[in-house]
């Protein structure tokens, strides 16, 4: 602080000042009670609840005492003490029931002040919990249970009650798991609240608080829902505690304790296998693990003492065996009197399982004892033992198949082949081998095309007629993409019928992804392990053409065939022969195609009479330049030489030859392996296996009428192969019916598909394949042209539609007797002599309909008069005609380019458009180039 002298200057001096601060003593004031409800029956010496005041000086000490004055009435039943911590109120008397208790409260400080204040304190009877109410646990009101691992969820109580002497309603409760120490421990209840009470929000797996309104008898119901739950597999063993507590509002009850003994138990090792299918071994195979995909779990160890593994039924001593690898401290011995293995060593789970699922079963017996064997596996922890896991194993004896018996493809015993575009192949072309140690004869096999990229167009096909010979079914799956085979045989006859197996495609584009034929054989026992051979497929580039569909008469064109009689076949091979065949005298005249051909003189041929060609069609095999000629007169089969000279005379009935009674049509198959005549007065289609060296022929076998199945086939006329010769067509005026055939392409044998309709119903006089096999074009007597599609698989015929004479442009159709399809198959050219015409339809290849095209009659060149014979070259490029009636003259015509007039000054020209545009073919290649040459003509 500062002096200063009266006239307020400072002092120059120093100077000392005492002051003296008396303090003042401030009473105690605002006396609290913690707890203002007391209950009637509890004992003296319970204490009703903590006393605490205010007051400023915090050094003082003070004294309590219970003092007279105005709320002293019940001072004698309650007493202070103050035990130098808190200060206590208490319960010095009993209690009577009723509903208040007033006292008066002194405190006073070391002063000599003091306050008092009174209270008035409620009588009120706690609600009494007890879990064992008859104490039939005797530890009531508590409880003590026990909770092994594994147990369904306790209700920690047995006979609760809840009682309150004043009838009190309850509205809340507390229920407390402690002690709990593990994941998976909790404290629930097991179904609905009563109506009215509520979960708090507080509420968690430990700790429980319902509220609402509720009687004893509500409570009762909640509390008998708790539930004390422990869900590990590998708890903490000790004491658990479960406490409840219930409040009527203005007291909570005394807390009550489920004391619970948590009791660990032992979980034995667990195994477990999705593998539920039967293994088979056989005496082909080599060690295999039992259960690869075994999982092993342990919920309490981390380690495993040991594991058996034991064929427990089928065992065969001295050619089963279980084999283990010792790994990771594990061990394993086999005990071959009982076929146990053992495991033993401490080892993680984790390496018991990878051990168990490297345990092989094996057997080096060849053959061996066939029958099941079934495999157990255990493992312990060194306590318990695993429940066990089982396999059962099918012990067989198995064929062995090489595809290539002396691997000359280097591939065995698979196969490597090939394929070219319009060809057949038969797949096992080196040898195969086949053998089987415990069996003489096979049961069955199967031959499958596994990836297909063509269709229907390709298949594979057995020897059927071989097989049939040992015993042996065939039957083929859809599209011809596999083959079973049943039927008890020898393996040397199963050897053969499998070498026989040919692989076909159609396809004029066939997919090159090479293919993959798959056999496999069965001897009854265990099929053998599949073999695959791969055919590389190669296609054959086709130049593309352009045509008009337009013909023009060659010089050559107009020769009179004043020789003839009438013309019964006009044939032009795809070796580029020509024939002419007279249909009264058994002359015929041979000659190369050509724009300007020389036709010669007629000759005879040996040992023909007359009509030997009548009615009766002829085909060409060009392999051994060899024609074929029937005659439904004579019932005769002649094999003629290019030239004319006379190479064999089949006669019905004569030497084993059958089926040629009325022989009508003949075919040669597109694979030049068979021939099929069609015999009008037999009812029948007799097959006859062609010679490739000298063309000549053997009767194989006639499928008639009314055998095996086959229906319709009466009075054939005409007879048609389908181009991939998958098929075969007869026809039948009679009943307007086509009847169809599916052929094997090795043997030729014919099986019956079904008869199907002739659309209109008049007489079929001609029809022709597209080159692709999917259409069918039939010219009927009724000035109508039919076109039909054909299933490749199956043969079924549909008719797709329906030209008639001088409806929407159409001309050209009368009495159609020859119907030519163009080799690129963008043309169909119909003959009709009544027209003396030869009519251009242009097609769609892919839809297989027609349009019309071009007409010439002989208007344009009188060479068509009364023609009505015709063929076409197997390039294109060539059409022959030959005319019927007097001039007989043969038409020689070529593809005749388009004509465009371009005027000068005149706006472009569109070269290929309008009337008669050209068509581009190809065989699916992709046109690189088109080049266009303009002939200038100056007029």
């Amino acid at each position: 602080f500062t002096l200063r002298d009266t006239r307020g200057a400072l002092a120059t001096t120093d100077g000392t000042v005492s002051l003296t601060i008396q303090g003042q003593n401030d009473a105690p004031a605002d006396i609290a009670l913690t707890h203002n409800t007391v209950d009637p029956s509890d004992p003296v010496g319970t204490i009703i609840g903590f006393l605490a005041h205010d007051d400023p000086d915090q050094n003082d000490t003070w004294s309590w005492s219970l003092a007279a004055g105005d709320g002293d009435d019940d001072n004698g039943r309650f007493t202070i003490v103050d035990d130098g911590n808190n200060v206590l109120l208490k319960i010095n008397a009993a209690l009577p029931t009723q509903p208040t208790f007033t006292i008066r409260i002194r405190v006073a400080d070391n002063h000599g002040a003091s306050h008092e204040e009174a209270f008035t304190l409620i009588g009120n009877h706690r609600p009494i919990l007890n879990l064992d109410a008859d104490n039939s646990l005797g530890n009531s009101p508590d409880v003590s249970l026990t909770f092994n691992e594994g147990d369904a969820p306790l209700a920690p109580h047995d006979g609760l009650s809840i009682t309150d002497v004043d009838g009190s309603n309850i509205t809340t409760v507390d229920i407390v798991l402690v002690g709990a120490t593990d994941a998976g421990e909790s404290i629930s209840f097991a179904g609905s609240l009563p109506a009215g009470l509520a979960l708090d929000g507080l509420s968690t797996t430990t700790f429980l608080r319902v509220n609402g309104v509720g009687s004893l008898g509500d409570y009762e119901q909640l509390y008998q829902l708790v539930r004390y739950n422990h869900t590990s597999q590998n708890p903490t063993a000790g004491n658990r505690f479960v406490t409840f507590q219930a409040s009527d509002a203005a007291s909570f009850s005394s807390a009550v304790t489920a004391t619970i003994a948590v009791v660990p138990v032992n979980d034995p090792p667990v195994l477990t296998t999705s593998l539920t299918d039967t293994l088979t071994f056989t005496n082909n195979s080599l060690p295999t693990a039992v259960l690869p995909d075994t999982t092993v779990t342990d919920d309490d160890h981390s380690v495993l003492a040991g594991a058996t593994i034991q064929i427990t039924s089928g065992y065969v001593n001295g050619e089963d065996l279980l084999q283990f690898t010792n790994q990771n401290g594990i061990s394993g011995s086999f005990n071959a009197a009982i076929g146990t293995l053992t495991l033993s060593g401490v080892a993680s789970v984790a390496d018991y399982q990878t051990a168990l699922q490297s345990v092989v079963f094996n057997n080096h017996a060849d053959p061996l004892a066939a029958g099941n064997r079934t495999v157990r596996f255990t493992a312990t922890d060194g306590t318990d033992a695993s429940t066990a896991v089982t396999r059962t194993l099918f012990l067989g004896n198995q064929a062995v198949l090489s595809l290539d018996g002396n691997n000359s493809a280097g591939n065995a015993p698979n196969f490597n082949t090939s394929f070219t575009e319009g060809g057949g192949l038969r797949i096992l072309s080196d040898g195969m081998s086949l053998t089987d140690s415990a069996h003489t004869n096979l049961q069955g096999a199967t031959i499958t095309l596994t990836n297909p990229q063509d269709g229907s167009d390709e298949y594979v096909v057995v020897d059927d007629t071989l097989a049939a010979g040992f015993g042996i079914t065939v039957s083929y799956g859809a599209n011809g993409h596999s083959i079973t085979l049943a039927g008890a045989a020898t393996l040397d006859e199963y050897r053969q019928t499998l070498e026989s197996v040919h692989y076909f495609n159609s396809s004029l584009q066939p997919n090159t992804t090479s293919r993959l034929v798959q056999f496999v054989v069965d001897n009854g026992e265990v099929a053998s392990d599949p073999r695959t051979a791969t055919i590389g497929v190669a296609a054959v580039n086709s130049a593309p053409t352009i045509r008009s569909g337009n013909f023009v008469e060659t010089g050559g064109s107009g020769q009179l065939l004043t020789a003839l009689d009438i013309v019964s076949n006009l044939l032009l091979t795809d070796d580029h022969r020509a024939l002419i065949v007279d249909r009264t005298f058994p002359v015929l005249a041979t000659f190369p195609q050509d724009v300007e051909p020389t036709v010669p003189a007629f000759t005879g041929v040996a040992g023909a009479t007359l009509y030997d060609f009548a009615t009766g069609s002829a085909s060409a095999a060009s392999d051994t330049n060899t024609f074929y000629l029937a005659g439904r007169v004579r019932d005769k089969l002649f094999a003629i030489a290019y030239d004319g000279t006379l190479i064999q005379t089949l006669e019905d009935g004569v030497g084993g030859v059958d089926g040629l009674d009325g022989a009508t049509a003949t075919v040669v198959s597109p694979d030049l392996r068979h021939l099929y005549v069609a015999a009008f007065d037999d009812d029948s289609v007799t097959l006859f296996d062609r010679d490739p060296t000298t063309g000549e022929l053997t009767f194989r076998t006639k499928f008639a009428n009314g055998q095996n199945g086959i229906s319709g086939l009466t009075d054939p006329q005409q007879l048609f192969s389908s181009p991939d010769g998958r098929h075969l067509i007869a026809y039948n005026a009679a009943t307007a019916k086509w009847i169809v055939f599916a052929r094997n392409a090795v043997t030729g044998a014919l099986s019956f598909v079904g008869q199907f309709d002739s659309a209109g119903g008049a007489s079929v006089l001609s029809a022709a394949f597209s080159p692709d096999g999917r259409h069918l074009y039939a010219g009927t007597a009724d000035s109508v042209l039919n076109v039909y599609s054909r299933n490749p698989a199956t043969g079924a015929l549909a008719i797709e539609a329906t030209y008639t004479e001088g409806v929407d442009g159409f001309a050209g159709l009368d009495e159609a007797e020859s119907i030519l399809v163009d080799p690129d198959g963008r043309h169909v050219y119909i003959a009709s002599w009544p027209n003396s015409s030869l009519a251009a339809l242009a097609r769609d290849p892919a839809t297989g309909l027609l349009s019309p095209g071009h007409l010439l009659d002989d208007d344009d060149f009188d060479v068509l008069t009364f023609a009505n014979k015709a063929a076409i070259s197997a390039d294109g490029n060539l059409l022959y005609t030959a005319g019927f009636l007097n001039p007989r003259r043969l038409g020689v015509f070529e593809p005749f380019g388009m004509t465009r007039t371009f005027v000068e000054n005149a706006t472009a020209l569109n070269v290929f458009g309008g009337n008669g545009a050209a068509t581009i073919g190809d065989d699916g290649g992709t046109i690189t180039s088109l080049t266009v040459s303009i002939q200038v003509v100056d007029t």
